[in-house]
């Protein structure tokens, strides 16, 4: 986890998604053949 911290550190507000977010997401996006569903 060291490596990880680090990261984390370095990144805080360049990334924000995957391994470098802070929080879970609070929308998600799904596409669909028909269009977009937020949930």
């Amino acid at each position: 986890m060291p490596a990880k911290r680090q990261l984390n550190g370095i990144m805080v507000g360049t990334v924000t998604n995957g391994l470098f977010a802070h929080r879970g997401a609070d929308v998600v996006l799904i596409g669909t053949p028909d269009g977009v569903i937020t949930q």
